[in-house]
């Protein structure tokens, strides 16, 4: 290890000669994942924190690459460390650099996709399958892209998280689902309609005035609308979020936890966890 340095905020940037073993690299950065990982104790409470890094790899000489082209790779190879997961490293190649112009190809796009009304829903119907009958639908979000088609929510969700355009289409999924609920309750009110929640909606102090007034506009029963969230969520919430999801609670809206048993929780933990609904995710009953 040849230079350690704080770039600013919470960056750091280690610089190694790996001229022999560009692998040393990755030995290094094992090592600082493991050594970030120990818990730490402060006023008496234990801290976990996390890192996430990128690696970038210059060669000597003529094909050497600038120190700040290099820096700019290690910072793309970490943000895609971060969207992989976080907590972990990867190395800066032609085809990340690719998919990263990619991904802030969509950014750009994404700013403009909810004025321009290219967002569309998709309802998946929930049957009971001892009769076979229609329980309801759950609200799927597509983004008809211009150029690009119909791009799945895996591909554009977490770029709307990190920028926060989770909220203003949050809010748009609910205003869709519930008008779509509103004419179908016109041939059968007990449907319910199912919508996915995002933690930065949790965390926005307008989010059950929103709920609230767009289900009473759509004359839905609170009953009739099921917030979904991630066990994942439900597990690292913010105290607001959980009073967030209590106050809907109360409203008679009722919420879903989706993904179980993919996360650390276990069903001991299922009486403390905000939820009317438990999802067992489909790696448990494929097959």
């Amino acid at each position: 290890c040849e230079i350690v340095a704080r770039l600013g905020g919470d960056e750091f940037a280690v610089a190694l000669d790996a001229s022999a073993d560009p692998s040393v690299a990755a030995t290094v950065s094992d090592r600082v994942l493991e050594a970030v990982d120990a818990p730490m104790q402060i006023q008496g409470t234990l801290v976990h924190v996390g890192c996430s890094i990128g690696i970038a790899i210059s060669d000597r000489g003529a094909e050497a690459v600038p120190a700040d082209t290099l820096l700019a790779n290690a910072d793309f190879a970490m943000y895609m460390a971060k969207s992989q997961g976080k907590h972990r490293y990867e190395v800066h190649s032609a085809a990340m650099h690719t998919e990263m112009l990619a991904r802030l190809e969509l950014r750009r796009d994404l700013n403009e996709a909810l004025a321009a009304d290219q967002f569309t829903l998709h309802y998946q119907p929930v049957l009971d399958l001892a009769g076979g009958s229609l329980l309801g639908f759950e609200a799927l979000i597509r983004w008809n892209h211009p150029s690009r088609g119909l791009v799945p929510p895996d591909e554009f969700i977490s770029i709307a998280e990190d920028t926060g355009a989770i909220v203003p289409i949050g809010a748009w999924v609910v205003e869709r689902a519930c008008a779509t609920l509103e004419e179908l309750h016109g041939d059968d009110p007990s449907l319910f309609m199912s919508v996915n929640v995002a933690p930065a909606q949790l965390a926005d102090p307008s989010f059950v005035a929103t709920v609230v007034d767009t289900a009473d506009r759509h004359h839905i029963p609170p009953d009739r609308l099921v917030l979904e969230i991630t066990e994942a969520t439900a597990m690292t919430n913010t105290a607001d979020g959980a009073r967030t999801l209590e106050q809907l609670r109360d409203c008679g809206f009722h919420v879903a936890l989706d993904d179980f048993g993919t996360g650390f929780s276990s069903l001991r933990y299922l009486a403390d966890l905000p939820a009317d609904v438990i999802k067992i995710d489909r790696s448990f009953v494929a097959g």
